[in-house]
């Protein structure tokens, strides 16, 4: 065969499969077109015949109304069209739609914010044998939330989730004894619930074991430091905070800067204030006046006393006087003894 007839057929080879596959692919286009006018109809269908059941008192499917509502899906966004039907298939006691009614409520999306009306769908959720309900309407009566304060009612609730195996409800039970909030005070049995939190990783009970181990006449600082040191390494501030504490030459262990700078900066960094002062106090004393004012303006940001008063100790070094004093009266204005002595020795 010749080059030129060889070339030919090539090219002519070329054209068909062009064209096959531009036909192949407007054929996909229309196949995609077909699906989704067809999947249209059917969730178009589907959402009628889920309306008619939701009307027909179904609480599964009011549930579903409501959550197509809430996200437009198949469905005009309608958010009060959604609360409607949670209301309707959380009166049947569908636990999901009590749960989201409460959310609903304490947010204030699609409703009216109240935390009264919160409260009530928590404790029916709860009712049901959800534990994180059952931790929320705990809370809300631990802190007065949409109702007067009761530690007893938190504590009976506490103790169905921590039952159940929830660990943040472990820990605060752990806390609700060792306060002695709505129970008789026990270390012992806070001890106990703190343990089981620590078992699920829940940071807050690696440092409560450790300030439980802390106090007293004879205080067990291995202890201590053990628990803040694996809540540490799990990366909670607290525990972090303290071991870097530790390492200032407290609790038995001897000074270390060093290690005290690596794990307060840890804290910091996750925003923790007590850490950020620290932090600047160990950097001020060293002389280390730009890092010193990092971390101390970072504490003051969040209002930290302490923090104002350090930042205004580095703003004096920089002989920014006005300034200083500005953030020194701050510091004053919220009680802070040194700042107080400073000013009345300008004065």
């Amino acid at each position: 065969m010749s080059y030129y007839m060889h070339s030919h057929a090539k090219h002519g080879n070329d054209l068909t499969n062009r064209i096959a596959t531009a036909k192949a692919f407007c054929l996909f286009l229309l196949a995609v077109f077909a699906w989704l006018c067809a999947a249209s109809f059917v969730c178009a269908q589907d959402s009628n015949a889920l309306i008619q059941a939701a009307r027909n008192g179904d609480a599964d499917a009011q549930f579903e109304l409501a959550s197509r509502y809430a996200k437009g899906q198949g469905l005009p966004l309608d958010m009060e069209q959604s609360i409607f039907w949670l209301e309707k298939s959380a009166a049947q006691d569908h636990v999901l739609a009590q749960m989201g009614l409460a959310l609903a409520y304490s947010s204030g999306t699609g409703a009216p914010k109240s935390m009264e009306k919160a409260l009530v769908w928590w404790e029916r959720a709860a009712d049901q044998g959800q534990y994180s309900a059952m931790y929320n309407a705990a809370l809300m009566h631990r802190q007065g939330i949409g109702t007067t304060k009761n530690p007893q009612k938190a504590v009976k609730w506490l103790e169905k989730a921590a039952g159940l195996g929830l660990g943040a409800a472990q820990n605060m039970l752990g806390d609700m004894y060792y306060q002695g909030q709505g129970v008789r005070q026990s270390t012992k049995k806070a001890v106990k619930w703190y343990e089981k939190a620590a078992e699920q990783k829940v940071g807050p009970a690696f440092a409560s074991l450790g300030a439980v181990y802390l106090q007293g006449d004879n205080p067990d600082y291995k202890q201590a430091l053990e628990w803040y040191r694996k809540g540490a390494d799990m990366g909670d501030a607290e525990c972090q905070k303290n071991l870097g504490l530790a390492y200032t030459g407290r609790w038995g262990v001897h000074e270390n800067l060093t290690q005290a700078v690596i794990w307060l900066g840890k804290a910091a960094k996750q925003g923790h204030t007590s850490a950020q002062v620290l932090l600047a106090k160990i950097y001020f004393e060293n002389d280390m006046i730009d890092l010193a004012e990092e971390w101390a303006r970072e504490a003051a940001k969040a209002g930290d006393p302490k923090g104002l008063y350090l930042w205004a100790r580095v703003l004096i070094i920089r002989e920014d006087h006005d300034r200083a004093e500005q953030v020194m009266r701050q510091s004053a204005a919220l009680g802070y003894a040194p700042a107080k002595a400073w000013l009345e020795r300008i004065e």
